[in-house]
């Protein structure tokens, strides 16, 4: 059996449907960075954490360029040419608040599990859905294309 080799991944239509108006939604594409260094949560280099604020929504497309490695590219913005791992990232800024302190106060600790129960948030708020759609070329013209609903 021989695999179709990949020329080229494009990720569109990237959309939460959301539940709640609360918060501010940020697209984070992958970036040019070692995907075996450590980065920080928006593919940047780790140590390097810019505030939420000093972000850029990166939109609902990204291309991912084809290297020749025969399965895991160096870098979150590339792909082998018989594999393709594909990264991005979501994030929903100022979804709730809580009284940091306060809670450190009564409890001694603040545990990262615990922020949606420390906000009172409702489950009907964070049912919420991921869709996109993946393309895929390959080197012989062929192209597949799915669409997925988380």
């Amino acid at each position: 059996m021989t695999v179709d080799e990949i020329d080229e991944v494009k990720v569109y239509q990237i959309e939460l449907q959301r539940n709640s108006n609360q918060g501010e939604v940020k697209i984070i594409h992958p970036k040019h960075t070692p995907q075996f260094e450590s980065t920080n949560h928006y593919f940047g280099p780790y140590g390097e954490d810019p505030a939420f604020t000093e972000v850029n929504n990166d939109g609902d497309r990204f291309t991912l360029k084809s290297v020749d490695k025969d399965f895991m590219s160096l870098y979150y913005d590339e792909v082998g040419t018989n594999m393709a791992l594909i990264n991005f990232s979501i994030f929903v800024h100022d979804f709730c608040r809580f009284d940091y302190e306060k809670i450190f106060n009564e409890t001694g600790i603040i545990d990262g599990l615990r922020y949606l129960e420390y906000c009172d948030a409702m489950a009907s708020e964070l049912n919420e859905e991921l869709d996109f759609v993946v393309e895929v070329k390959f080197k012989d013209g062929s192209i597949a294309v799915k669409k997925f609903l988380i």
